[in-house]
């Protein structure tokens, strides 16, 4: 009797493990196939796209409101002292401007690249990529 018991404790492990083993590998080989779909479908959904196209307008208005900030600076240090504490916070204030605005860009330029995401939906209006050269006075983007 406790031969059977142990037998069939046995043969429930067994099958327990290749059932459990049969079910991991079935879930590893066909991980690839399972995790597309889903992101296809999130990618392709109204949602996203919508969201993706308003990014970019999004994006390249905070790049242009950076660079009016960086012209409201400019001008403002054409009207001190080169001898004045305020012309040298003006001054680290246009280096910290000009940096935060080619990270912007560089950022928009990353997002453009992404054709198999959120790139493919930039209005074709928008540039598909922006000059990183730093701002100048009164050159703004687009």
């Amino acid at each position: 009797m406790k031969k059977v018991i142990f037998g069939g404790i046995i043969i429930f492990l067994v099958i327990f493990l290749v059932l459990f083993g049969g079910i991991m590998a079935f879930r590893y080989f066909t991980a690839e196939i399972r995790g597309i779909v889903p992101a296809e479908e999130r990618i392709q959904s109204a949602d996203f796209r919508i969201y993706s196209y308003e990014y970019f307008y999004n994006q390249l208005a905070t790049i242009n409101a950076e660079e009016a900030n960086y012209d409201a600076q400019y001008e403002r240090l054409q009207t001190l002292t080169t001898e004045s504490d305020e012309y040298n916070r003006v001054q680290r204030n246009l280096a910290a401007i000009k940096a935060h605005i080619e990270r912007l860009k560089r950022q928009y330029n990353a997002d453009s690249k992404k054709e198999g995401t959120r790139g493919q939906f930039r209005a074709t209006d928008l540039p598909y990529q922006l000059d990183i050269q730093p701002h100048e006075y009164g050159r703004r983007t687009q």
